[in-house]
C-alpha cells in the first residue's frame, strides 16, 4: 500500500517516540480518545452535545452553524489514531472506523445540485467544499493511522476509499473563488489524497489542479509584501501552515511548487514574525485571538530554521515531519538563539498597512491597514503597545463569530485603541461577516523609520463631515506621542461612497514630514511650515445610540439625518493595567491631564499618561473586556479623552510606560497654538526644547 506520511511497520515506533517526546499531548489524545469511545458526545465551546445513537452529524442544538461545520471536519480522529499509534488498543481503531462509516452511509455527495449552490462559501451542512477539503485531509491521516488494524477489513477499508475518491471527485469539479483562504483547505484535501494514493488513475489530475489552484491561490491571497489579503494576523497564520504543509507534502513525492510560491512563504514568515508579542502571543487585530500563541513550526521545520521553533506546539507538527525531523531541530535550537521580534524594528508592510516602531524594551504595532473584508473589524489607525515584555495597550480581540451582540461590539469602533465619533463605526456594521457603505480609507501619509514617526488618515467619518489623522512619534527617552486631529471637510458625504484599497503615497516618505524641530540644532525632521485651514461648519448626525462599555448598550444605529451641530469624540485607549489615577493638571487655555496606570501581573510595570486637550475635553476611565479566547472575558480598563464640541477637535497624548521607577515630568510637557492656530506639543529637557505639530 501507498503512504506519505508514516507507514504501517513505522506506526508504533512514532507512537513510542511521541510519548516519550510529548507525554502530557499523549495522555491528553488519549482522555480524549477514551471519551469518544465511551461517548457519542462532542465538546463545544464548554457544552457537552449529546449527538444521539448511532451519531446524527446533522444534530445541531447549539444556534451555531459553526457547530455542524466543525463535526463534519472529523479532526477528532487525531486524538484516536494518536491513542492507537502509541497503545495499539483497537478500541480507537473501532471507534474511528464507526464514526467514517456511519457518515458515509448518512450524508451522501449533493452531485445533482446547482453549481452556485455547492460553492456558495457560508452553504450549510457537510457537503460545503470547505468541510470536504478538510475532512479528507483528516481522513488520509486516518488512513495512516489505522490501515492494517484489526477492524479496518478489506471490505470496510473499501468503503472509505470509495468515499475518499468521492470526495476528491467532488473538489476538483466545483472551484471556488481564489480570492478567500477555504480555497486553500479545498486544496490541501485533494494534494493530500492524490500524493498518498499516487498510483490511482486520477491522482495524477488531482496534484496537477491542486498545484495549479494552490499556485493560483498564493499570489492572489498574498500581497506584495507577504500579508495575507484579510489583513488579519490569525487567518495569515492559517493560511502560511496550510501553505507551508503543502509544500512539505510535495518536497515528500519529490516535487515542488515554484521558486515564486516558495519565496512567498518566507515574506509570509517575516510578517508572522512581526505580529509577535513580546510575550509570546499573537497580535490580535481583526478576527483574531491573543492567546493564540505565535506558532511558525511548520516553517521552521520545512525551511529548517530551529530559532523559530515555539516547543510548546511541536507536537502538532509530528504526525507530518515525523520524529528524526523532530528530534534535530530540538537539538539545534538548543544551540540556537529564538528569534527576537524587537531585531525587526522599526517595520513596515505597506501593501498591508502594519508598521512596527520600538526597540527591544518597547514595541508599537500601528494599524494603517484597510477593513480587509468580513474579518476584519472597524479598527483603523489603532495599535497595541508593548513595553518591558508586557502588553500595555491591547487591541480586544474577537470573543465569537455568532451574531449577536457581543460580536458586534467586539467589531466596533468602540473596541480599539482608536477615536470614535459621535458613537459611530468607522464603516457601518452589517452583520458578523458583512460590513455596509461607505467603507473607511486608510491613507499613509507619512512613514519615517529612521525617526520612528509614522502619520496616517482615515475618511471613515467622511459621511460626517470628519476626517481623523493620527501621528506617532517614538522617542528615545522612551515616550511615545499621540498627536489626533479630527479634521472638518467641507462637503460632508450623504450616500455611499466606492470602496478602494489602502494607499502609499510615496512622496511623503521622507524624514522631513515627521513635524519634529528642536531649538539646538539637533533635528528630528523638518517641521511644515504650510498653513492649514479649517471649516468651521460642522456636520453632525443625531444617533438613536451610542458604542458604549457599560452596560448602557453596544449598538449603533444612526437616523441618517445630517444636521449642524457639534459633535462627541472618544478618545480610547484599552489597558490591560487595572488601577488608573487621573488628575486634573489643567492651565491656561487648554486642559492637561496626567494619569497613572498600575496593576500588571508585573506589579513594577506602570504607564504614565498626559492628555492634552482642548477646552471642554475630560479624562475618565471605565471598565471594559479583552478576549483573549473565545467566548471568554478578561478585565480591561479603557483610559478615555471625552470632548463635545461644534469646534475644532484634537488631542494630544503622551505615553510613558516605565518598569519600576518613573520617569515623566509632566511640567516639561506643554502645548501652544501656532500663527495658525494649530495645536503644537513643546517638550523642554535639559535646556533644549523640541516641537511636534501635525504634518500637512
Amino acid at each position: 500500500m501507498e503512504y506519505l506520511f508514516f507507514s504501517e511497520a513505522d506506526r508504533r515506533e512514532w507512537g513510542e517516540q511521541f510519548k516519550r517526546l510529548f507525554p502530557d499531548s499523549a495522555q491528553k489524545a488519549k482522555a480524549e480518545a477514551d471519551y469518544y469511545c465511551e461517548n457519542n458526545a462532542f465538546l463545544w465551546k464548554g457544552q457537552v452535545i449529546e449527538m444521539g445513537t448511532p451519531i446524527n452529524w446533522l444534530h445541531n442544538p447549539t444556534g451555531d452553524k459553526e457547530f455542524t461545520w466543525s463535526m463534519n471536519r472529523f479532526k477528532h480522529l487525531r486524538s484516536l489514531g494518536i491513542s492507537y499509534a502509541c497503545t495499539g488498543d483497537e478500541r480507537y481503531a473501532a471507534k474511528a472506523l464507526e464514526h467514517i462509516i456511519g457518515w458515509i452511509e448518512t450524508q451522501p455527495c449533493p452531485r445533482h445540485l446547482p453549481e452556485a449552490e455547492l460553492t456558495y462559501f457560508q452553504r450549510p451542512g457537510p457537503w460545503r467544499l470547505l468541510e470536504v477539503g478538510l475532512r479528507l485531509r483528516q481522513w488520509v491521516y486516518a488512513y495512516h493511522f489505522f490501515h492494517g488494524s484489526e477492524s479496518w477489513t478489506t471490505d470496510l477499508e473499501q468503503r472509505f476509499f470509495d468515499s475518499v475518491k468521492e470526495h476528491g471527485w467532488f473538489l476538483s469539479t466545483y472551484m471556488a473563488s481564489l480570492e478567500i483562504n477555504h480555497s486553500i483547505m479545498h486544496m490541501i484535501g485533494l494534494l493530500s489524497v492524490s500524493l498518498t494514493f499516487e498510483s490511482w488513475e486520477e491522482s495524477k489530475a488531482w496534484r496537477q489542479k491542486a498545484v495549479e489552484r494552490l499556485e493560483q491561490c498564493i499570489r492572489v491571497q498574498v500581497l506584495p509584501d507577504g500579508v495575507h489579503t484579510e489583513l488579519t494576523p490569525h487567518y495569515h497564520m492559517v493560511s502560511l501552515e496550510l501553505f507551508t504543509d503543502c509544500a512539505y507534502m510535495m518536497s515528500k513525492r519529490g516535487y515542488s511548487f515554484s521558486e515564486e510560491y516558495e519565496r512567498i512563504l518566507g515574506e509570509m514568515v517575516s510578517f508572522a514574525r512581526c505580529m509577535k508579542r513580546p510575550d509570546g502571543g499573537l497580535a490580535p487585530f481583526a478576527d483574531s485571538y491573543a492567546g493564540n500563541l505565535l506558532d511558525i513550526n511548520a516553517t521552521a521545520l520545512y525551511c529548517h530554521r530551529p530559532g523559530d521553533l515555539l516547543k510548546s506546539q511541536l507536537h502538532e507538527q509530528f504526525w507530518t515531519f515525523g520524529p528524526e525531523a523532530i528530534v534535530q531541530m530540538l537539538h539545534e535550537a538548543e544551540n540556537t538563539p529564538s528569534i527576537e521580534a524587537e531585531a525587526e524594528l522599526p517595520f513596515a508592510f505597506p501593501s498591508a498597512g502594519y508598521y512596527g516602531m520600538g526597540n527591544r524594551e518597547h514595541k508599537m504595532i500601528f494599524d494603517a491597514a484597510g477593513l480587509g473584508g468580513p474579518h476584519g473589524h472597524a479598527d483603523a489607525l489603532s495599535f497595541e503597545l508593548y513595553a518591558f515584555g508586557e502588553p500595555i495597550f491591547v487591541d480586544t480581540g474577537t470573543y465569537t463569530y455568532m451574531e449577536n451582540p457581543w460580536r458586534r461590539y467586539f467589531k466596533s469602533t468602540a473596541a480599539h485603541n482608536t477615536i470614535l465619533v459621535d458613537g459611530q463605526d468607522q464603516t457601518p456594521y452589517l452583520r458578523t461577516q458583512r460590513w455596509g457603505e461607505p467603507e473607511a480609507q486608510v491613507s499613509l501619509l507619512a512613514w519615517d523609520p529612521d525617526g520612528q514617526f509614522i502619520c496616517a488618515e482615515h475618511d471613515g467619518y467622511k459621511i460626517r463631515g470628519i476626517m481623523h489623522r493620527r501621528a506617532v512619534w517614538f522617542l528615545e527617552t522612551g515616550e511615545w506621542i499621540l498627536f489626533d486631529r479630527l479634521q472638518r471637510t467641507d462637503n460632508p458625504v450623504t450616500g455611499a461612497h466606492t470602496t478602494g484599497a489602502h494607499t502609499t503615497d510615496d512622496r511623503t516618505t521622507g524624514a522631513d514630514t515627521t513635524g519634529a524641530h528642536t531649538t539646538d540644532d539637533r533635528t528630528m525632521g523638518a517641521d511644515t511650515t504650510g498653513a492649514h485651514t479649517t471649516d468651521d461648519r460642522t456636520m453632525g448626525a443625531h444617533t438613536t445610540s451610542a458604542h458604549t462599555t457599560d452596560d448602557r448598550t453596544i449598538d449603533a444605529r444612526t437616523t441618517g439625518v445630517h444636521t449642524i451641530g457639534a459633535h462627541t469624540y472618544q478618545h480610547r485607549l484599552h489597558s490591560r493595567l487595572l488601577h488608573w489615577q487621573v488628575q486634573d493638571n489643567s492651565e491656561g487655555p487648554f486642559v492637561k491631564f496626567y494619569a497613572e496606570g498600575t496593576g500588571s501581573d508585573n506589579e513594577a510595570i506602570g504607564c504614565e499618561l498626559l492628555l492634552f486637550g482642548c477646552q471642554g475635553t475630560e479624562l475618565d476611565v471605565e471598565d471594559s473586556w479583552e478576549s483573549v479566547e473565545s467566548l471568554k472575558l478578561d478585565p480591561l480598563k479603557v483610559v478615555q479623552g471625552l470632548l463635545t464640541t461644534g469646534e475644532k477637535a484634537w488631542f494630544i497624548t503622551v505615553l510613558s510606560p516605565y518598569q519600576g521607577q518613573r520617569k515623566l515630568q509632566p511640567e516639561q510637557w506643554s502645548v501652544v497654538l501656532d500663527e495658525a492656530d494649530r495645536p503644537v506639543l513643546h517638550v523642554q529637557r535639559a535646556g533644549d526644547s523640541t516641537s511636534y505639530t501635525m504634518p500637512e
